[in-house]
C-alpha cells in the first residue's frame, strides 16, 4: 500500500478553503458588530441566546456570504427559538 503525500502550499499560499474560511470570518466579525445592537435586543440580554444569534449569523453567512443584514437576523431568531 502507497501513500501518496499531499503537496502543502508553497510558503504565502493558501488554498481556496483556507481563502473562503478567511473570507467568511472576516464577514461573521463585520456583521456581528453592525448586528449586535439588535441581536442584544432580541435576545434580551441572554448570553446564552445572544450568542446563539451570533452563531446564527454564522450560519446564515455560510449559506450565503452575500446575505442581507435582515435575513441574516432572521437567521439569529431561528437560531435562538432552536435553543430553546
Amino acid at each position: 500500500m502507497t501513500l501518496a503525500l499531499q503537496e502543502s502550499p508553497a510558503e504565502g499560499e493558501q488554498d481556496y478553503d483556507s481563502k473562503m474560511a478567511i473570507d467568511i470570518n472576516r464577514l461573521w466579525s463585520e456583521k456581528t458588530e453592525k448586528l449586535s445592537d439588535k441581536i442584544k435586543a432580541i435576545s434580551r440580554g441572554d448570553d446564552d441566546f445572544y450568542q446563539e444569534g451570533v452563531l446564527g449569523v454564522r450560519d446564515g453567512l455560510l449559506r450565503d456570504p452575500a446575505a442581507t443584514n435582515s435575513y441574516l437576523l432572521q437567521a439569529a431568531k431561528f437560531a435562538m427559538n432552536n435553543y430553546l
